[in-house]
């Protein structure tokens, strides 16, 4: 974590620079919440500041609809070359190990799935290779 590698271990220190680059209304809404205070841990505020931000916990970061999302817009833009073909590469991984750790999908579905983002020109000369 940024603040271990910086020194900081105090709690307190911990939660006042977790708010100071956010901006003033976040500030204020984070400063107010009773976790903020002397007696609570930089843990427990934490979980706090989650509760304020619906989806944000860790089992809701990426769903289906997202890979889905990113799929079809991968078929839209195409894939030219190796930096794309990595980037669509990067982004599918991210959202389907995800899903795969969750149990949402399966490993076939996962591969099944990274095809459908190559347009169909694309998928035919590489399946001759």
């Amino acid at each position: 974590m940024l603040l271990a590698k910086c020194g900081i271990v105090d709690d307190q220190e911990k939660k006042k620079y977790s708010w100071i680059y956010v901006d003033i209304d976040t500030s204020h809404l984070w400063q107010s919440l009773p976790k903020h205070n002397a007696m609570s841990s930089f843990a427990d505020f934490i979980k706090a500041v989650f509760k304020l931000y619906p989806g944000a916990e860790g089992d809701h970061k990426w769903t289906i609809t997202d890979m889905d999302k990113l799929i079809g817009e991968q078929l839209h833009l195409g894939i030219h070359d190796m930096a794309g073909l990595g980037t669509y590469y990067r982004a599918f991984y991210t959202i389907t190990s995800f899903l795969r750790d969750r149990n949402h999908i399966s490993e076939a579905e996962q591969c099944r799935a990274f095809f459908r983002g190559f347009q169909a020109d694309l998928w035919t000369r590489i399946s001759r290779i």
